[in-house]
């Protein structure tokens, strides 16, 4: 054993010394893709030989393998996140992680290889449901591939560099009823005679498809968050100091002085970089692509397990899987590469693991799920949190849940829950009460919200950002009409039947005895009370309870499943025509998925010209001390990532809440009567030598003063860039 130990040392070493001096020295592309698939390919028995020996997961799955290298890749940019968040990422930083990391795997496999067995639960799957009079399922597979390849295909053609506020405005309008048409036809497969293995690849085909539809539309990227990340990124790939999260010159309490958002960010970002670097890919394509890919990969595999855990069958939990593809909250998680949907994938996996903990009590499992914990520490906050609240429950059902205490600890343990995120929020003043709001009012609202009767009723002419879990509540200017949804109140009806089979999945799991359902029931009372709490009965920024969407549709289509399968071997297991049911299931909830798929999301774009013109301001003003561009919020962020984060906000000081009143007023002046009054304004606030002014031309009044400068306008397609010198 200590031969093999000390040889796993010496290739791992060998591994990262090669990779320190072609990442410094050189810079031979092929060395770093061959080193870095061998170092997964080394390190990943670590991860998947844990899963098996520890936490029961089935030895034969190809399924296991891969979420075994996806935990040593998430726990890569763990440790690297721990380097950046105290120091900065240089070559010798990247593999260091790389060597820790690999020492931490190799430690795994030897500890998981010497463990003793213990017996797997097996689940009872009998009287599994099959269509048989489903034509032959490989011609059904080839159709389904047809079709996805033909999806993509008009993706790919409908992409463009325009400004657009929702991808369905240049989607050809034939792909929504291909994308129906291969949804339906993966789920009759699913009951069909396939191996579960093979669904999970056709799953893996779907699921990428669905989330292509912001990668392969645009030249660019959908929504403003992604260029803030891109922005620190290339700071960190600069060797340059990150700047803090929060811009506030006075920080609030002690949680806001330690910036939060870098641990936060830290192992997105230490991720992405690292990538970036081995494959020579900027980080503008790894932010475009990072997370489709991952999600496509590993989500339907934790959907299947997930399943299989909370007792359903094999074709059940593959069905769940494919539920995945229902809630816009995963269409739209699973399509942007930001930091709150990366680490909903690393979070569900720990869940997963913190479930497997019920089947039989081992020591090594805890010692496993603490020490991910505190890795989680530099992943993103809420799922750290949530971990931790899993944690505890899933402790108190372990040792309370027994004889008499049961009924005495549900009740107050889901009140906990509850209150957990609104207290961190209110502690952390990121909410406050409002003594003037309306309860009953606010309830009216949060029903209107989530069951999508604002939708139906609409849509309304703003933005609206609570209840978007299965539908979203897309704005009129936004909105794109199809034949699913130019009459909308038949969503409405459905969405109200998923809650009520949803509710009776709550009532059933607090009413059984199996400990990983009572655990759901908890985490699913504690994640709904506590959205419903911070969302509409508090103000503020909210800043844990606006981005629970993801797990708020896992609860909830948990639950419903759970209902669904009571509800059916109560009632239905014995009526004649079962299969004729399922298949009307599968179409209903086809048109449902594919429905919320077209709603969204509402989010603008910058265009190539914007971008390229941003590039232009950056050549001339990467060299000066202080900074002045005025120009919309959304060009203004191409150019912090351009910048590195050298140019925040224009040069234009930013209040606590990221806004920017002064620099808004003097761009809104600009368009109504260019004047020097406005360039003086924007000299005396960012104490700049030179200012420029990005515009759409068609935006841009030209009186006498404009045409003055006519000159000294750099145009670049619709956009103007122009130039003033003090």
């Amino acid at each position: 054993m200590l031969n093999k130990a000390v040889k796993d040392f010496v290739i791992i070493l060998a591994i990262t010394g090669l990779l320190f001096f072609n990442l410094s020295v050189w810079h031979v592309l092929a060395i770093n893709i061959i080193l870095f698939v061998f170092y997964i390919l080394r390190i990943a028995p670590g991860g998947y030989l844990t899963l098996i020996k520890f936490f029961n997961f089935t030895a034969k799955g190809f399924r296991v393998k891969i979420l075994g290298s996806f935990a040593s890749v998430m726990m890569l940019g763990a440790i690297a996140g721990a380097f950046l968040v105290f120091y900065k990422l240089t070559p010798l930083v990247i593999c260091a992680s790389f060597l820790l990391n690999g020492l931490l795997f190799s430690f795994l496999k030897i500890w998981a290889g010497r463990s003793a067995n213990k017996k797997i639960i097996e689940f009872e799957d009998a009287n599994l449901l099959v269509i048989d009079e489903m034509p032959s399922p490989i011609m059904g597979v080839v159709f389904f591939l047809a079709l996805s390849a033909y999806g993509f295909y008009l993706l790919w053609h409908s992409r463009t560099g325009v400004v657009v506020l929702s991808p369905w405005q240049v989607i050809n309008e034939n792909y929504l009823y291909v994308y129906l048409l291969a949804t339906f036809v993966l789920g009759i497969l699913i009951f069909s005679n396939l191996k579960a293995k093979t669904i999970l690849f056709l799953l893996f085909i779907l699921t990428l498809l669905a989330h292509s539809y912001l990668p392969l539309t645009h030249e660019l990227i959908y929504g403003a968050d992604g260029w803030r990340h891109i922005a620190s990124e290339q700071r960190i790939l600069n060797g340059e100091p990150l700047v803090a999260v929060s811009l506030s010159d006075e920080p609030i309490n002690f949680l806001h002085k330690i910036d939060l958002g870098r641990f936060s960010y830290s192992q997105f970002w230490s991720l992405s970089v690292i990538l970036s670097q081995i494959f020579n890919v900027s980080l503008l394509k790894i932010n475009v692509w990072i997370v489709p890919l991952l999600w496509a990969l590993v989500f339907p595999i934790l959907l299947f397990e997930f399943g299989r855990l909370i007792g359903l069958n094999k074709k059940e939990a593959l069905f769940l899987s494919w539920l995945g593809l229902l809630p816009f909250a995963w269409q739209a998680g699973g399509s942007f590469s930001l930091p709150v949907n990366f680490g909903f994938l690393w979070w569900f996996l720990l869940a997963l693991l913190t479930l497997k903990s019920f089947e039989n009590g081992r020591r090594e499992q805890f010692y496993v799920l603490i020490g991910a914990g505190i890795a989680l520490f530099f992943g993103y906050s809420l799922y750290f949190l949530l971990f931790w609240l899993g944690f505890v429950i899933a402790m108190i059902i372990r040792l309370g849940l027994k004889g008499g205490l049961r009924k005495f600890l549900l009740a107050p343990i889901a009140i906990l829950g509850i209150f957990f995120i609104p207290i961190l929020e209110l502690v952390s003043r990121y909410s406050f009460f409002d003594s003037n709001i309306n309860i009953f009012g606010q309830i009216k609202q949060a029903i209107g919200n989530i069951t999508g009767w604002y939708l139906a009723t609409g849509p309304r002419t703003h933005d609206i950002s609570a209840g978007n879990i299965i539908l979203n509540q897309t704005p009129s200017y936004a909105f794109v009409s199809n034949a699913l949804t130019t009459s909308r109140f038949w969503l409405v009806v459905a969405m109200l039947a998923i809650f009520a089979v949803a509710l009776v999945g709550l009532l059933a799991s607090f009413a059984q005895k199996q400990t990983i359902r009572v655990w759901v029931a908890l985490m699913s009372a504690s994640i709904f009370g506590g959205y419903i709490v911070s969302r509409y009965f508090l103000s503020g920024e909210q800043i844990l309870s606006r981005r629970l969407d993801n797990v708020f549709a896992l609860f909830l289509l948990a639950l419903a499943a759970i209902g669904a399968q009571w509800l059916y071997n109560k009632y239905l297991v014995r009526i004649k025509y079962r299969q004729l049911l399922l298949a009307s299931t599968i179409l209903i909830f086809s048109l449902i998925g594919t429905a919320a798929y077209s709603l969204g999301p509402d989010t603008q774009t910058v265009s190539t010209n914007e971008y390229q013109a941003m590039q232009s301001v950056w050549e001339k003003q990467k060299d000066a001390e202080r900074y002045c561009v005025i120009a919309d919020t959304y060009p203004l962020l191409v150019l912090e990532a351009i910048s590195a984060k050298k140019i925040i906000g224009g040069g234009f000081p930013i209040n606590e809440y990221f806004a920017q009143p002064e620099r808004m007023e003097i761009y809104a002046k600009m368009l109504e009567e260019p004047s020097v009054v406005q360039w003086k304004k924007a000299e005396y606030l960012t104490k700049a030598d030179m200012c420029f002014l990005v515009v759409p031309k068609e935006k841009l009044i030209i009186n006498d003063f404009v045409e003055r400068y006519f000159k000294k306008f750099k145009i670049f397609g619709n956009i103007i860039v122009w130039e003033y010198i003090y």
